[in-house]
């Protein structure tokens, strides 16, 4: 079960409950930059509110209940003591942020849960298409279990692929415990026990046409590739309906 300690004990306003049904997840390109829109500790990051506009007012709209302006108190956030991010004032609405490059992620879910997104580029023009696969190598030898670095290492193509299927599936696992990314990174594995692998989907260079489940480390792993070059991957206790959408 994800770690739910460490929030602060800040007093609660009352706002009419919104219900959230299974998991819901937006997408959205926001332009390229290094600098990430972070909101400060007081403040609203910008980019749940969009996330916020876009899902859980709009359910409040078609339920009939009246839309609150999306720059209220009412989704301010706070973090755990290792980041995990929570709303204040509805505890009963988790959600999980992700960034790469250009695109911007977030779920809502009724329960914990970790989302990833990683897209498949090259990390600098200059770097060859065989470097940047030695990158990767040296990152699965760093970061991953010995099965993840099988699966990713001892396939005849496709290392981008292995690797960053991999790679959102930790990450979304340690944002849903609340862990982040620390010493015990790189000996947890993702990789089902009973297959000592992950599934045949994941293992080629084509995209998986469905997107593909499992389950390990007592987590329900749902992994999506929403375009070509993007991985995704949602890490949630119970098997919950998943819904995912681009916005503008």
């Amino acid at each position: 079960m994800a770690e739910e300690t460490g929030r602060e004990q800040i007093e609660q306003k009352s706002y009419r409950p919104v219900l959230i049904q299974g998991v819901q997840i937006v997408l959205w390109r926001n332009g390229f930059t290094k600098k990430k829109n972070r909101a400060g500790k007081d403040q609203i990051d910008p980019r749940i509110l969009k996330a916020v506009s876009a899902v859980l007012n709009r359910q409040r709209t078609d339920s009939g209940d009246v839309t609150v302006q999306p720059d209220s108190d009412e989704w301010s956030c706070r973090r755990m003591e290792k980041g995990k991010p929570y709303f204040v004032h509805h505890p009963g609405i988790h959600f999980s942020l992700s960034d790469s490059e250009d695109l911007t992620a977030v779920a809502f879910a009724p329960e914990a849960a970790g989302l990833d997104i990683q897209l498949h580029r090259r990390h600098s023009i200059r770097r060859s298409e065989q470097d940047e696969q030695d990158r990767l190598r040296k990152m699965a030898r760093r970061f991953y279990h010995p099965d993840e670095r099988d699966f990713v290492l001892n396939g005849i193509e496709g290392i981008p692929q292995r690797f960053y299927r991999i790679w959102t599936a930790k990450e979304a696992y340690v944002k849903y415990t609340g862990q982040g990314i620390d010493g015990q990174f790189a000996k947890l594995s993702v990789i089902p026990e009973n297959l000592n692998t992950l599934p045949v989907q994941m293992s080629g260079t084509s995209r998986p046409e469905q997107p593909v489940i499992w389950r390990a480390l007592n987590c329900r792993f749902y992994y999506a590739e929403p375009e070509e070059g993007l991985s995704l991957c949602l890490c949630t206790e119970a098997d919950l309906p998943v819904s995912m959408r681009f916005i503008e």
